[in-house]
């Protein structure tokens, strides 16, 4: 498979939620990393799947197959959330965030 993780590298948070990403999928999957505000634009359906941490530009979402959002509940930002239910899931680190953002869209608990 070919992700296209997007995101922001803030050497926090964010940056730790790529890399974790990275360790994961990259022994069996190709992972490219996009800046969020990148304006590289990909032809349609270059990626399999992105996953979007934190930051939602939906610009990306026709690069990909699936759209898949791993967010914080906690610092979602109001101008992303009608993006959620574009989303193909919401990846959940805790049971929480499923419930939060279970009246999004369909939610998975990673």
């Amino acid at each position: 498979m070919k992700i296209q993780v997007v995101g922001k590298l803030n050497g926090l948070g964010l940056s730790h939620d790529v890399d974790v990403l990275r360790m994961a999928l990259e022994p069996k999957h190709a992972v490219d990393f996009t800046d969020w505000k990148s304006p590289r634009r990909n032809p349609r359906h270059t990626y399999d799947a992105n996953i979007f941490t934190e930051l939602i530009n939906p610009t990306f979402f026709g690069q990909a197959r699936k759209n898949y959002g791993l967010l914080n509940p906690e610092w979602t930002v109001p101008q992303f959330v009608p993006h959620l239910k574009r989303l193909d899931a919401i990846l959940c680190k805790t049971r929480d965030a499923e419930s939060i953002f279970g009246k999004y869209g369909h939610t998975e608990f990673i």
